[in-house]
């Protein structure tokens, strides 16, 4: 290592160091922990160092690996095989300078869980992998599937998803559904009105035929149902 490879790596572990005193002084440490491990995508974005630094300075690696073990206790539990196999998967091509799988803006979910061998299953129901690739995804200015197709929602939790990547964005089928909503609820305000309407004809019809024999009538005389 040079000499001015060998400062700029001091350098960023003195960053890191104060960047992490500053952190836990404000207690905002939780948005920097993804899958009980430090985030290191972010953290290094902040500092303006290379993500391919936590591998090739041996400082900044020591520091990580105690703000691991430190920081890193899930507040839920442990974290699922699935979601840590999807970790890894990502870290392997951030260590890389290498972008997941995507086509069209969109990553290519069919693809990365195969090589993150993450079941489809797991895909579906495990909210913990969603949510890394949810956050890959907006760090890197893409979306989680194609438009037009739908993704995984906590309403499809334990049914078996055949292709995740044949799926409508959530945001998309909500607006769907309260659009079909306000249509079902006009449909049932015309029904009422028409029946309204029906029961003032027949109402008035009842009327002309008294009238037409001749006989006297009361309001009391025309009311009821029609």
């Amino acid at each position: 290592m040079s000499e001015s490879s060998r400062s700029k790596a001091i350098a960023a572990a003195v960053a890191l160091a104060e960047w992490v005193k500053d952190r836990e002084a404000t207690g905002e440490i939780e948005r920097y922990i993804r899958v009980g491990k430090l985030n290191k995508s972010v953290v290094a974005g902040e500092l303006g160092f290379a993500r391919s630094a936590w591998q090739t300075n041996p400082r900044l690696a020591e520091i990580a690996d105690r703000l691991d073990r430190k920081w890193g206790t899930p507040k839920g539990g442990r974290y699922t095989e699935a979601s840590q196999l999807m970790q890894a998967y990502i870290d392997r091509h951030d260590a890389q300078n290498k972008i997941l799988p995507n086509r069209s803006g969109a990553l290519m979910l069919v693809q990365i869980i195969d090589e993150a061998r993450v079941s489809r299953n797991n895909f579906a129901q495990d909210t913990a992998v969603r949510e890394l690739l949810n956050e890959y995804a907006d760090a890197r200015g893409l979306s989680l599937t194609l438009p037009g197709y739908i993704a995984p929602d906590e309403e499809s939790r334990g049914r078996t998803l055949q292709d995740p990547s044949e799926m409508v964005p959530v945001k998309k089928l909500r607006d769907v559904q309260s659009r079909v909503s306000q249509l079902e609820k006009k449909i049932a305000d015309l029904r009422a009105s028409n029946a309204a309407l029906r029961a003032d004809k027949l109402r008035t019809k009842a009327i002309e035929e008294l009238i037409a024999r001749g006989g006297r009538i009361s309001p009391s005389e025309i009311k009821g149902d029609y």
